[in-house]
C-alpha cells in the first residue's frame, strides 16, 4: 500500500476510534449512582402509596417555593392524616429575582419578600412552623456552622420521617441539602435508620414510590401561587401541575402523583456515596 493511502487509512481509524470512544462514554460510561438507578428501576412501576404513616414531619427546602413544588400534596396529605409538619428553608433565596430587581433592592428586602411568600404558601398547606437557615443563595455549604444549624432544627423537631430533594438534582443547593443530613448521620448513627422521602424538583429522579395527590392538586396549586416573585420568571405553576398528570398517568392513574425515592438515611447515603 503506498505510503499516502497508509496514513490516510490509518488518520481514518483514529478518527473512527475516537468517535466510538465519546459515544460509548456518554451511552455507556455512566456515573454508578445513576446506572445503578436504572437498572435497579428499569421495567419496574413504583408502588402507588399514601404517605408514609408520621406523627412529625420535617422537610427540608433548598429554597421558598422547593416545598411546594417537591412535595406539596404529600404535605397536605400528612396533615390530613392528624400529623405535625414543619419546613426547614436552607437558603435565604436572594438569588431567585430579576437582575433587575436584585440591583433595586436590598439582600434583606429580597429575602423578606421570599419569607413571606413562604408564610402564605405553608399556612395553606396546614404547616405548623417554618425555620430559616438563611444560607447564602446559590452558595450555601455544608460547612459545620451550617451543619450545627440544621442540627439545632432536628434537636427541635423530631421528625419521624424527613423530605429532602434526591440526591441527583442538578441544583447544588439542592445537594447542599443532602449533604448537610449526611453530615449530621456522620456525627449521629442513630440517624440511620430516620425515613427519609425524596423528592423531585429541578431533575426528575428514579421513584420507588409514587403518592396520589388528586385530591390536593387544587390547594397545591393555589400554594404555589403564593409565589409571585417566582412566577415571574417561569411558568411553575404549568410545569409542576404537568409533572405531577405525568406522574400519574404513567402510572395508570388519571389524577396527580408526586414521585419519590424511600428509604432510610443510612440506606440513603450508601447510595449517594456512589454519585
Amino acid at each position: 500500500m503506498p505510503e499516502g493511502k497508509r496514513e490516510w487509512l490509518s488518520d481514518l481509524l483514529g478518527r473512527a476510534s475516537r468517535l466510538v470512544y465519546r459515544i460509548l462514554a456518554i451511552g455507556v460510561i455512566r456515573p454508578p449512582l445513576r446506572l445503578l438507578l436504572e437498572l435497579t428501576h428499569r421495567n419496574q412501576v413504583p408502588a402507588v402509596i399514601g404517605v408514609p404513616a408520621a406523627k412529625t414531619v420535617l422537610v427540608i427546602a433548598p429554597h421558598m417555593d422547593d416545598e411546594t413544588i417537591g412535595c406539596g400534596g404529600a404535605i397536605l396529605a400528612h396533615v390530613s392524616a392528624g400529623a405535625n409538619v414543619q419546613v426547614v428553608f436552607a437558603t435565604d433565596g436572594t438569588l431567585g429575582f430579576s437582575d433587575e430587581t436584585r440591583r433595586r433592592d436590598s439582600p434583606a428586602q429580597l429575602a423578606a419578600v421570599r419569607r413571606a411568600e413562604a408564610e402564605e404558601a405553608c399556612a395553606l398547606l396546614g404547616v405548623a412552623k417554618l425555620h430559616f437557615l438563611e444560607l447564602p443563595d446559590g452558595r450555601s455549604q455544608a460547612d459545620t456552622d451550617s451543619v450545627d444549624r440544621l442540627r439545632g432544627v432536628l434537636q427541635d423537631v423530631k421528625p419521624d420521617l424527613v423530605y429532602l430533594p434526591f440526591i441527583t438534582d442538578s441544583h447544588p443547593d439542592h445537594r447542599t441539602c443532602n449533604s448537610l443530613m449526611f453530615a449530621l448521620l456522620k456525627s449521629d448513627s442513630a440517624l440511620s435508620r430516620l425515613l427519609c422521602a425524596c423528592y423531585e424538583v429541578w431533575t426528575p429522579l428514579y421513584p420507588n414510590s409514587i403518592v396520589d395527590i388528586t385530591q390536593h392538586i387544587d390547594v397545591k396549586m393555589a400554594a404555589l401561587a403564593c409565589y409571585d416573585s417566582q412566577l415571574a420568571l417561569n411558568n411553575y405553576l404549568s410545569s409542576v401541575r404537568g409533572l405531577n398528570a405525568y406522574r400519574a398517568i404513567a402510572n395508570n392513574s388519571q389524577g396527580f402523583a408526586e414521585a419519590f425515592y424511600l428509604t432510610t438515611l443510612g440506606e440513603y447515603a450508601t447510595l449517594a456515596s456512589l454519585d
